[in-house]
Order: structure tokens, then sequence, then C-alpha cells
């Protein structure tokens, strides 16, 4: 009842929660800067599976807005890295190796 008489407080504090848990999970992973060509604006930063399996993760977590939580609840565990959306999409489209590592 309070969420569907106060939505717009609802969202605003899910909001900030959110990137709060962004925030720490960048802070886990080695700062807010890609990990491949080194971006440092916030809003191209996104979390990225090492080893590739982003996918079935996501799937056994249920689904990609449960990663920030799953990743606090396990005290950010290895396997992840910050990428900009860029060198994230060159690592998917090129068999897990960013454009940027091979020089091209």
């Amino acid at each position: 009842m309070y969420a569907k008489a106060n939505r717009d407080i609802v969202r605003e504090r899910s909001k900030i929660w959110m990137a709060s848990l962004r925030s720490a999970a960048f802070a886990a992973y080695g700062g807010a800067r890609c990990a491949c060509c080194g971006e440092t604006e916030l809003g191209f930063l996104t979390l990225d599976h090492v080893n590739n399996d982003g996918a079935p993760h996501r799937r056994e977590i249920g689904g990609s807005a449960n990663l920030l939580v799953w990743l606090r609840r396990k005290g950010y565990p290895p396997g992840f890295q910050i990428l900009c959306f860029n060198c994230n999409l060159g690592r998917a489209l090129n068999g897990g190796i960013c454009p940027h590592a091979q020089g091209s």
C-alpha cells in the first residue's frame, strides 16, 4: 500500500540504493575505470564476467538486476571486472578478447 501511494519516493530511494550498490561494486573491482581502455565516464561503465559466463550466471541468479545484490552478498568474489560498454561488447563479438587487446 505504501509503495503504491508513494511511488515517486519509492522510485527515488530505489535509484539511490542501486547507485550505492553499483558504486560499492566498482570500488571492489578496482574503481570506476575500464580495465581495458581506461575509460572513466560512469555512464559508459559496466560489470563484466571475466570468464565470459555472464548469460548463464544471470539466468542462475534471476537476471541482471540481481547481480549487484548477489556480488555484495558473496563479498565481491573474483571473476568480475569493470569494462566500458565498447570493450564489453568488443569482447562479446570477438571470442572473449577486446579488439583493444589485439591491437586492432
